[in-house]
This record gives C-alpha cells, structure tokens and sequence, in this order.
C-alpha cells in the first residue's frame, strides 16, 4: 500500500479508494473532518457513511497522550508528507461501544483549493491478543521458575554469552549474583573429579544439541550436592550445528541419599544372608564332611583286607569327599571371606591377591596405608567386593600383565584405585560395558555405602578403577 502511497494524485484519490476497499481509508481535511471514507471503515467501526462524513477523525480515534491532529501538525513536515501513526496508542471507537486497537498512516495528498491527507486504519488487534497473550505466558514462565524447584540455565555455544536464573544460586545456598553468572563461574563449583565427565557430555552437546548430566556441585556449606542438570538447542546456526542451548539445573541429593539407602539396605540384606549360609555351610555341611573324612580315613587303614574292586570304589569315594570338602569351603569363603571378620579387610584383600598371583601369572601390586585401621563391616564387605570383581574382569577380558592396587585413607576418605596395563574400552555412562552386571555390581556397592565410582578406560590405554568413600 505504501508504494500506491507514494505514487498517489489528488484527483485520484477516489479511484485508488475504490479499488483498495479491503483497506480502511478515508480522506480528511486539515482540520480533521472526515471528507470521504471507503466501505472499509464502515465495516471496522459498525457506522453507516452519514454517520462518518462530516464528523472530526477525533471522534472516531482516541489517543492516550495528545489529539490526532497535534500530531499530524507536529509530524508532517519533518516526514515530508508522510508519517506513520503506529505507535498503537490509538483506539478505534466501534458504535456498540467497544475499542478496537489500530495503527495509523497519514499520507498529505495534493488538493485543488486546500490540503487534505489521506489515512489508513490498519486494524491490530490480532496482534494485540497475540502480545497478551506472550505476556500471559512469559508471566507463567516466571511464576513456574520462581516458585519451582528446578534453576533454569541458558549458553550460547559460540560466545561468552550465559545466563543461569536466581534459582542456581538459591539452591546451592548462595544469595543471588554473589559471584559472576559466567559459565567458568558454575563450572568451578563441580567437584573436580566430575568435571572431565562434564566437560565431555558438553562437546557431545555441541555436535547433537542434547545435554544431560549427573554430577555434583560445591554447596554455600561445603557439601557437595547431586544435580541432574537437561537441556536441548533452541538456535541452530547457518551450518546446521547447535548455537543456544536452554536447560534446567535439579537438585537431587535426596533421590541420590535415598536410593543409597535403600541400596544400602539390599546390600546389608543380601550380606547377612552370605554370611548365615557361610557360617551354615562351615559349622554344618563342612563339619558333617569332616567327620565323615575322619572315619573313612579309619577305614583306609584296612583296605589291605578289602577286594581290588572295593579298594577302587573306597578311592573313588574318598577323592570326591575330599573335592566337597575343598569346594564347600571355597563356596563359604565366597559368600563370606572369614578373613574380614577375623583379620579385617588389609588382609582379607591381601589373601585374595596372592591366591589370584599363584593362578593367574599377572604381577599385581598392592599399596595401603590402612593397616590396623578398621572400617565398617559393611563398607569393608563391600569395597572387598569391589577389588574381587575388577580384578576378575581383568583376567577375563583386560589381557593385562601388570595391576596396581591401592587402598589408601584421606583424613576421613577412602579412596581405592584399580589400574591397569590391559586392552582397555570405550567407556561412557550409556555404553553396554557400563551397563554390564559387573559395572553395575561394582557401581551399586560403592552407591550402598554412600561412595562415588569412577571408569576412565580408552582401547589400548588399560583402565582406571577410582572409589572414594567416607571412612565413618
């Protein structure tokens, strides 16, 4: 419409009204009373032509601030005879009494005798409606984050732009904008040991746009909190590739302490069970086996006076009692290690490795500094456990000829290491190996006693076991 505008005669005027009814035109003079209208206005305001013709344009457009026509005396000539009205201060009164929001533009048109402008009345209310409702929903959104459990975090990939809502802050104990929203900011409070696997699921995010996250976060008291932390591209660039990433920050220590609980209680649970079955089977079956031993040793005394086909019965009898023997008294020592409860877990590991070094031919080396420093039962059981199954794995499948091991004490931490020489493999949270029994085993066990466990394993670099766990 503006190029037909731009291009309009004064003794035209009334043929360029015909021909664009669908827009709401009319002609008014320098005063303001309306000369001529199309039927387009008639249709926007419900009046009829004899109501329009002859009336002020004031009447029929209201202004918060000033008179229409201030406006277009103070507007005019600094535009060159074309300005635009569209700062949506302006209502459109319909004859049923409603008002209908409008943008203006007011063209000065060459006239015989004196001036007169031409307008046009754009009908945005549509607008309007969609703008209520934005502000209706960025209202919501407020509401939801201010009141919500989750904080809400924003990064643009390629720039230092970031932004994290005051509910980051609150959340960990920090009063808002205590230190820099910057992105190197947040990323000092993660505990350091979960900051290369942060730092990975980040460059993965740069190249699928989807980010999700399990690690810990330096709390306003010195703990550490569990936060699962979700986002996804909302931008892409010019390639294709994620340029903003949105995403939410959750506190989830409860969950985590919670389901440390109730591993905990399973693997208490499953332990006492071991150890009545280790005890049934050493007091009981082990015993019976003996005595049975004993007296057929009695027996073997007078094999002499036996047949050459009883003797080799007798034999045969004798070697499986013997192999019962050995093997209820390793299925004893399986579900229970006597040497735990007796020795404690420095020796009972220590045990374990020359039995593994006489069999296995891997030189495996042990480093402690616990010594007659006792731990709890069960985190005893459990990171025996743990040293049980990795070295296991690695002679099945690591192909390694050298394992260091290392139970070592922090002040009131707890930290075993398993290293290897071996074949090592990819590793992520997601890959089968991590979900395989003898992760999973190894990850719930430390979990139960309320520990951390960490993999770091590429192919041809061996592999690194780390739990770290409080030691009362």
């Amino acid at each position: 419409m503006t190029q037909v505008v731009d291009n309009l005669d004064g003794r035209k005027y009334k043929q360029l009204m015909v021909e664009h009814c669908d827009i709401t035109m009319l002609i008014m003079n320098e005063d303001g009373i309306i000369l001529d209208s199309n039927p387009g206005l008639s249709e926007l305001c419900g009046l009829t032509d004899e109501h329009i013709i002859g009336n002020t344009i004031s009447s029929l457009l209201q202004s918060v601030s000033s008179d229409i026509m201030d406006e277009v005396a103070g507007n005019l000539y600094a535009s060159k005879n074309y300005i635009v009205l569209s700062n949506r201060r302006y209502k459109l009164m319909h004859q049923l009494g409603y008002e209908i929001p409008v943008e203006v533009t007011i063209k000065n048109l060459t006239a015989p005798v004196k001036p007169c402008y031409l307008v046009e009345i754009f009908d945005s209310s549509e607008y309007e409606s969609i703008k209520g409702a934005f502000v209706d929903n960025e209202r919501r959104l407020t509401f939801a984050l201010e009141v919500g459990s989750d904080g809400f975090w924003e990064w643009e990939i390629n720039s230092a732009y970031f932004y994290a809502s005051p509910k980051n802050y609150t959340m960990l104990g920090y009063a808002v904008n205590s230190f820099p929203n910057t992105r190197e900011y947040w990323v000092q409070l993660i505990n350091p040991d979960d900051r290369n696997s942060f730092s990975h699921k980040i460059e993965m995010a740069k190249e699928t746009g989807f980010f999700e996250h399990v690690y810990r976060m330096m709390h306003s008291d010195g703990e550490y909190r569990w936060i699962f932390s979700k986002g996804r591209t909302l931008e892409f660039d010019k390639m294709g590739k994620p340029k903003l990433l949105l995403g939410t920050r959750t506190d989830i220590t409860d969950k985590i302490r919670h389901r440390e609980h109730i591993m905990s209680a399973t693997m208490e649970a499953e332990d006492r069970a071991r150890r009545r079955i280790s005890n049934d089977i050493h007091d009981g079956l082990q015993q019976t086996l003996t005595i049975v031993s004993m007296h057929l040793e009695h027996v073997k005394k007078e094999l002499i006076k036996l047949s050459p086909d009883t003797t080799t019965h007798f034999d045969t009898a004798w070697n499986a009692l013997q192999i019962a023997i050995t093997e209820s008294r390793s299925i004893a020592h399986e579900l229970m290690p006597k040497a735990i409860e007796d020795y404690g877990l420095v020796q009972a590991v220590e045990s374990m490795l020359n039995m593994i070094r006489s069999s296995s031919g891997i030189e495996i080396h042990y480093y402690t500094n616990l010594e007659a420093n006792r731990l709890e039962f069960k985190k005893e059981v459990s990171l025996y456990r743990i040293v049980q199954e990795s070295v296991q794995n690695i002679i099945k499948h690591a192909k390694a000829t050298e394992v260091s091991i290392s139970l070592i004490r922090h002040q009131n931490l707890v930290q075993l290491m398993v290293e290897d020489n071996g074949l090592g493999f990819r590793y992520s949270d997601n890959s089968l190996a991590a979900r395989g029994l003898g992760i999973m085993s190894m990850r719930n066990r430390a979990s139960s006693i309320g520990g951390t466990f960490h993999i770091e394993s590429q192919p041809g670099k061996g592999t690194t076991l780390v739990v770290e766990a409080f030691a009362q």
